[in-house]
């Protein structure tokens, strides 16, 4: 019988959505998708998210 590996020793890195949003268009949808969930705090979470990510398109990276 296998056993499932510990998960205190699994390195895990964060997940930064602005890597992920490259455009506009990316942004929009990310967005209207947080909207749509009914916890208000994914939506304030999606908004500094988007403001990373236009931040980061205007700087060129």
């Amino acid at each position: 019988m296998s056993k499932e590996p510990d998960a205190r020793l699994i390195n895990f890195t964060n997940f930064e959505a602005a890597d992920y949003l490259d455009s506009e268009e990316a942004i929009a949808e990310y967005l209207a998708a947080a909207k749509a969930d009914e916890n208000p705090q994914v939506y304030m979470s999606a908004l500094k998210d988007a403001a990373q990510a236009r931040h980061r398109m205007s700087q060129g990276e």
